[in-house]
């Protein structure tokens, strides 16, 4: 991810390039200070262009005018549950999504790494060394930062606890190594270096074993970046056949993206998008372009700005901008976010001391290894905000559900998409379209390998289509799997509900139809007995698992939509809700009501927790998921969201809650 300094790009010459990244001294000693030099410049002294001095440079039509606002730092208030979101033309460092940003500043002298909350508050710095301190990048657990230091004579990279803690050195050659770039797995760090005498593209584990060169050609490379699924690198080259580039991990498969030598290169978290700074312009500005190269879009960043680095839920990107002279630490609104039509700059640091290279901290650190089947730590829960959120749909999601690894979520969206998440990385691992059927609805296997949705089921790990299931109705459809994995139920909007053979992929039994109607969600009991399916006009209707024929009706009492059912893990209790602001709780085996919770509005989405404990309700106008006790059906807490929810999942532990909406965001919550 971008984290980087626009003024150590290339190193032609050594004692050049490393006297330009920082205030005087640095890399160098003697001659002209650097901090009086802007980035254009210092970047046309080692590479011999010719920079735009001091000025605008020239301004594209279609760039909007953005007004900078100098925020003091405050503490970000807590969210209020149920309130409507107003546009503001500035908006408030509240409104960033949270988290912490890492970043490196010479307010105490010297180029050291420092720590801040996304809204500018509770500054802390980490390192406190003579040498320079810079270039800070998070393990993707967010628990570790990567940066480069000094104080082994030259460049080294060094790792070092979140708290600034732990620190030890990776790299110990004479020639200078820089710009680290984590992988999404946590197994490799990229960074450029001169070791072999060119600057090339290296990976080294965050152990300092295991040094591998990727790249070999004549011309220098540099900026690496890792796409969000861990499968490319991207990169640039600076001479010969200058470009932005993109290789696979090993350092095979290179194609060119764009002609234009992209310099910090930040890859969105959906990965769809690469943000980066550029000169081609005649001056330095920040620009997004699509992952393959095309829609090329300059930002309202304005002149003389460098270092982007998106926020984790891709909605924010925190930057460097130096046209006050001095580099300042701001944000703004990502292109496409919902609050893109602010033009507005937050401005996060002023001081009058250079600061770049901010890095956004993944949310929610794992507390165990990135690359397997960690669980997310809940120190953030007493703080209201999520552990980790997921972007990457078009349009709201429909649908969640976790593997019963527990790390594995898969969701389903309006815009057709079928996404399915590692939640301790937060990389996406596969994305599935189709334009065959509306998707209301994914489920996993019972032993997670499967999953399928109303048009096909996939195996999880390769990715390949297992069997084809309804094809050509665009209506709305959802789906559940028996608990013994066996069958796959598919109900399509008025249609009877389908069981399908898992084995086969052929329709084994119809569900007896009591009446054309809607069906929304449907549920298997525990035991694989009845399946539960909620309908348009204010019934749930039972079926006889083995029989096909129906079991019985629980009448809501009125004509009220009912959007979604749940049994209890014990299989004793069934709960149903809708457009009818109520949850009710039936008896299964008497199918009469128990209890019900009265609620401001309707709701989409029900889910209890695996020790049936807890029932977790979203959907209506409270942007937020409730978590109700399920003996007594008192509230518990609420979960906020930006928008209106649509769909709430447990993980099989308990441990997590996800929810997604309106948004297209994906909130994962740690439940203690």
């Amino acid at each position: 991810m971008s984290r980087y300094s626009v003024v150590c790009v290339g190193l032609v010459v050594m004692a050049v390039v490393l006297g330009g990244c920082g205030g005087p001294g640095f890399f160098g000693s003697g001659g002209e200070s650097q901090r009086s030099r802007t980035p254009s410049e210092r970047h046309a002294a080692e590479h011999g262009a010719t920079p735009v001095a001091g000025g605008e440079g020239p301004k594209r039509e279609d760039t909007p005018t953005a007004t900078e606002v100098a925020i003091q730092p405050t503490p970000t208030p807590g969210p209020t549950v149920g309130a409507t979101p107003t546009r503001r033309h500035a908006p408030d460092p509240a409104a960033i999504a949270g988290g912490v940003i890492a970043f490196t500043s010479e307010r105490d002298g010297n180029a050291e790494i420092y720590v801040m909350r996304a809204d500018g508050s509770e500054l802390k710095r980490l390192t406190d060394h003579p040498a320079y301190d810079a270039w800070p990048a998070w393990s993707p657990d967010g628990t570790q930062i990567a940066f480069v230091s000094t104080r082994t004579e030259n460049a080294d990279l060094f790792v070092m606890d979140k708290d600034g803690g732990n620190l030890r050195q990776l790299t110990h050659d004479e020639a200078d190594d820089i710009w680290p770039s984590w992988s999404p797995d946590g197994g490799q760090i990229a960074f450029p270096s001169r070791r072999d005498g060119n600057m090339e593209i290296y990976v080294v584990k965050p152990d300092g074993t295991g040094l591998r060169r990727l790249t070999n050609d004549p011309s220098p490379e540099d900026f690496p970046t890792w796409s969000p699924d861990g499968a490319h690198i991207a990169f640039s080259r600076r001479e010969g056949e200058p470009g932005t580039y993109v290789m696979r991990a090993d350092g095979t498969g290179e194609e060119k993206l764009t002609d234009i030598p992209a310099m910090e290169l930040s890859w969105s978290p959906n990965g769809s998008r690469i943000a980066f700074a550029s000169d081609h312009q005649g001056f330095r500005g920040l620009y997004v372009m699509d992952a393959d190269g095309g829609s090329l879009e300059a930002l309202p960043a304005g002149p003389r700005a460098n270092c982007p680095d998106w926020s984790p839920d891709g909605r924010w990107i925190a930057y460097a901008s130096w046209s006050g002279g001095d580099g300042e630490i701001m944000v703004m609104a990502a292109p496409g976010s919902s609050e893109a039509d602010d033009a507005t700059r937050i401005q996060l640091t002023d001081n009058g001391y250079e600061e770049e290279f901010p890095a956004w901290q993944p949310t929610g650190p794992a507390t165990g290894p990135t690359a397997g089947g960690g669980v997310i730590s809940v120190d953030a829960v007493d703080r209201m905000e999520p552990l980790r959120t997921l972007g990457g749909h078009d349009d709201r999601v429909m649908s969640l559900e976790f593997a019963q690894a527990g790390h594995i979520l898969a969701s389903v969206g309006r815009d057709e998409m079928i996404r399915v998440w590692d939640i301790t990385s937060g990389r996406q691992l596969y994305a599935f379209s189709t334009t065959d059927v509306s998707l209301n609805g994914v489920a996993f296997s019972p032993d997670g390998s499967l999953l399928a949705s109303a048009d096909a089921i996939w195996d999880v790990e390769s990715g390949e289509v297992i069997h084809e299931l309804e094809r050509g109705r665009m209506v709305p459809a959802v789906v559940a799997f028996s608990p013994d994995g066996s069958l796959v139920a598919v109900s399509l909007a008025t249609e009877p509900i389908r069981l399908w053979d898992v084995t086969s992929g052929r329709v084994v039994r119809t569900l007896e139809r009591q009446m054309e109607s809607h069906c929304f969600g449907i549920a298997f009991s525990p035991d694989g007995t009845l399946l539960a399916a909620g309908r348009l006009h204010g019934t749930v209707t039972l079926w006889d698992g083995e029989t096909g024929q129906i079991a019985g009706l629980l009448a809501v009492g009125n004509e009220s939509g009912v959007h979604d059912v749940a049994f209890s893990p014990d299989g004793t209790l069934l709960v149903s809700g809708g457009t009818d602001p109520e949850i009710r709780f039936w008896d299964v085996e008497t199918g009469q009501a128990t209890q019900s919770i009265r609620l401001r509005d309707g709701l989409f989405s029900l889910a209890f927790s695996p020790d049936g404990g807890t029932l977790a309700s979203a959907g209506g106008s409270d942007r937020a998921v409730s978590l109700w006790d399920a003996a007594s059906g008192t509230l518990l807490r609420t979960l906020p969201h930006q928008d209106e929810l649509m769909a709430v999942a447990f993980s099989p532990d308990g441990r997590l809650l996800a929810a997604g909406g309106y948004d297209g965001l994906i909130h994962v919550w740690g439940i203690p």
